[in-house]
């Protein structure tokens, strides 16, 4: 028996609901989010995600906060300690706490310097959920 679409938005739904967005590394299975340096998560609102038909995607681009070492004071940003190291996966949290919803691999593993925004363009994010018998 297959999950039918009304089950698989049911589950994407949830996924989503007061859901944010996570930037770290997964490794073995564990998911270790960034943290310090200016990072932030992003909320399901400002991460743009909806569900169609199973299929999480983001409709518009987003940017995580930008990443700085605090080598060059910013009077705008004086919050900024650091660069972030390297990401390789995008991860959705329950907006209230820590519980971690899903945790999946980016297609390219990003090296976040100083200075940098991590975006992502409309639709780089697609997340199906599929069943398996």
């Amino acid at each position: 028996m297959a999950l039918t679409t009304l089950g698989k938005n049911q589950i994407a739904n949830l996924l989503l609901t007061n859901a944010q967005v996570a930037l770290g590394t997964l490794n073995g299975g564990v998911f270790t989010e960034v943290s310090g340096n200016n990072y932030a998560r992003v909320t399901r609102e400002n991460a743009y995600l909806d569900n169609t038909n199973g299929v999480i995607t983001n409709t518009q681009r987003f940017y995580f906060p930008d990443a700085d070492d605090g080598t060059t004071p910013d009077s705008l940003n004086p919050q900024q300690t650091g660069g972030w190291g390297t990401v390789n996966a995008l991860a959705i949290y329950n907006g209230s706490g820590n519980d971690l919803r899903y945790a999946g691999l980016l297609t390219t593993a990003i090296d976040v310097k100083q200075g940098m925004r991590v975006k992502f363009e409309a639709n780089d994010i697609q997340l199906t959920i599929v069943a398996t018998e």
